[in-house]
């Protein structure tokens, strides 16, 4: 019997069927089990006069139906199918082959294109009875595919009533404590959050110079550290800024889980469908000192534009490997006219200073542009270029 992580490496040349078994998580109930699958189609095989082996069987463990392109024991099959090297697969069910009926029929579409025999024993489907009738085939993938999103209601409606009585539910925010499913203030990082808002609406410090003063504290033992243990950055700032958590606020709804190309990617819902419930928890700042540092005066203030930059993900930090990001720069003249530069520098010590990588000379983006266009212009003539007319 084979796993996911063995997949790859393992040839199946003397086996022309595959069992295929998935379970989405190690709470699944013991009816959807990997032995219990394993043994339903054990049975099937001997009562067709197949003889069952176990190195025929492929495993998805901890992964959902509705993820197509992270099975990798799901793509290994649709590799060999392709390969012909396979001539029937075996499913305990339309559901351990997929929760989406695109994925579903796509998976029909191409085994059967490739003359591979498909059967599923608890719908009863085989595709060498079946033939070209696929009305049973569909119908069971779309029960299949509404599963998933009749539960995704549902465990939404048990959170909403969760948060409803005050109790908390995800990530534990920094400066929270979680006692009886519920949020409890944390007094020492409490006292971080506290400064941070009164550098931003106080001091007028941008975020770049409180994560600075963030680091600085930690090094001399004055601040605690972040939860990650590593060092303050940038978009760490940022977050607690603009979350209202902080304020006493609660949001659900406020992100949703989409799939893109058979991946999960997560979205921010629009504002009229969150769900907002206000003095849900301690606050740890005051709603107006929350409203003041997102206002739009405020945000607008502090927020600049990066510039587009030609080397983005191929520009690396040589002492790091970062990505070298743009950093800009301006100097007010006497007539009122600005001077602006830009410069080159390693995101990860703009995110987290000397924390987080050395610092080094000023890069400018002009200067250095200029440079990689002389070099690809002197490259350019040593190649030769003959054009043949046919």
């Amino acid at each position: 019997m084979f796993k996911q992580s063995d997949v790859e490496a393992t040839k199946y040349n003397d086996y022309k069927y595959l069992i295929y078994t998935r379970v989405s998580s190690d709470k699944d109930s013991q009816k959807e089990s990997v032995p219990n699958q394993i043994d339903i189609c054990r049975y099937w095989l001997e009562q067709n006069n197949y003889e069952f082996n176990e190195k025929s069987v492929l495993i998805d463990e901890d992964k959902s139906g509705t993820l197509f392109l992270e099975r990798t024991a799901m793509q290994l099959i649709l590799q060999k199918a392709r390969n012909w090297e396979i001539k029937m697969v075996l499913f305990k069910s339309i559901h351990r082959l997929a929760r989406d009926l695109k994925d579903a029929l796509e998976i029909k579409e191409v085994l059967l294109g490739h003359g591979v025999r498909v059967v599923t024993i608890e719908e009863g489907y085989d595709s060498y009875v079946e033939g070209k009738n696929d009305m049973k085939f569909e119908m069971f993938s779309m029960f299949a595919a509404q599963y998933p999103k009749s539960l995704s209601v549902s465990i939404s409606s048990a959170l909403a009533a969760k948060v409803r009585i005050g109790e908390h539910i995800g990530k534990i925010p920094y400066g929270y404590d979680h006692i009886d499913q519920k949020l409890v203030i944390k007094e020492d990082e409490a006292n971080v959050i506290r400064q941070i808002y009164k550098w931003y609406n106080e001091e007028g410090f941008g975020f770049k110079k409180i994560t600075h003063l963030l680091n600085k504290g930690v090094q001399e033992g004055k601040i605690l550290p972040p939860r990650s243990g590593r060092a303050w950055q940038v978009t760490t700032v940022q977050r607690i800024i603009k979350n209202p958590t902080f304020c006493g606020t609660f949001i659900l709804n406020q992100y949703t889980s989409i799939k893109v190309d058979g991946r999960k990617k997560q979205i921010r819902n629009p504002e009229e469908k969150w769900i907002v419930f206000e003095d849900h928890h301690p606050a740890i700042v005051k709603k107006e000192d929350w409203k003041l540092a997102n206002s739009k005066k405020k945000v607008n203030m502090k927020t600049k534009t990066t510039p587009w930059n030609e080397f983005r993900g191929l520009l690396k930090c040589g002492k790091c490997g970062s990505n070298m990001v743009i950093i800009q720069s301006w100097k007010k003249k006497v007539d009122g006219t600005k001077t602006h530069w830009r410069y080159l520098k390693c995101s990860a010590y703009r995110r987290s200073g000397k924390n987080g990588c050395d610092n080094h000379v000023p890069i400018r983006y002009e200067e250095f542009r200029r440079f990689i266009v002389e070099r690809l212009l002197e490259t350019g003539k040593k190649f030769r270029l003959i054009l043949t007319i046919h």
